[in-house]
């Protein structure tokens, strides 16, 4: 933004100087013109740089109030992952003694104004053959769908923190509402998984486990909330620092 507001100063500033000099050397009609062509580009600046110092501070805002949290893995509620969470989000987790060997249950869920609902899952793996497909999970998402709106969906490559997958973005009817869905498949990249596949620290066992993050939720509010839920996702990662193959 900074670059920006530079070089906006430096061309309406030659022009300035460009139209002062030939107002001074011109004819009175050309003093009038210019100085109206003049009120022009300073009424523009002013409300080009409003602009700019607007949307950082937008930016700005949606950076802060957050806090760093952990998310336990399955096997004994060892935490596993870290995340960004803004304040403002309800945070559910499982009853202590519940057990989460099935993977239909979440590790952890948020919830923000009590209609969007943002769910954590983890699915361990024994190799990379027995890992599920970001796709597969994506078109599993798709099917939850009573309509999906075929003009208002689509899937991205994403990577992060080590891990590589899709993110999906879609709009339909569920269960008679007209919700939106914003979800992250990501499996740890192959390089990582074998680097960490011959390791006895149970930690990095459970590492292994792919994950997903989706948010569900009125379209109105999912758009509102939506830099928010991606900051989060985006920030999503290991506890502990990769080790580099050896």
């Amino acid at each position: 933004m900074t670059l920006a507001l530079q070089v906006s100063n430096e061309l309406v500033t030659a022009k300035l100087q460009a139209l002062l000099c030939a107002s001074v050397v011109g004819p009175r009609v050309m003093k009038t013109n210019n100085a109206i062509i003049i009120m022009k580009y300073m009424i523009r600046l002013t409300l080009f740089l409003s602009f700019l110092l607007l949307v950082g501070c937008e930016t700005s805002t949606s950076l802060t109030n957050v806090k760093m949290e952990t998310i336990c893995g399955r096997d004994s509620r060892t935490p596993l992952y870290r995340a960004k969470v803004p304040l403002d989000w309800q945070r559910k987790d499982p009853p202590p003694t519940q057990s989460l060997t099935d993977t239909m249950l979440p590790l952890c869920e948020f919830f923000i104004e009590n209609a969007v609902r943002v769910t954590i899952h983890n699915f361990p793996n024994q190799g990379l053959d027995t890992r599920i497909p970001p796709l597969s999970q994506i078109a599993r998402w798709k099917k939850q769908f009573q309509v999906l709106d075929p003009l208002n969906h689509h899937t991205q490559a994403v990577s992060w923190g080590g891990f590589v997958g899709l993110q999906f973005d879609g709009s339909g009817i569920l269960d008679r509402q007209e919700v939106r869905m914003l979800g992250w498949s990501l499996q740890l990249a192959a390089e990582h998984f074998l680097t960490l596949e011959g390791k006895e620290d149970s930690y990095f066992r459970q590492a292994l486990a792919d994950y997903t993050i989706k948010a569900l939720g009125p379209k109105e509010l999912i758009e509102k909330y939506h830099s928010q839920i991606e900051e989060f996702a985006h920030s999503f990662e290991l506890i502990r620092e990769i080790p580099q193959r050896t």
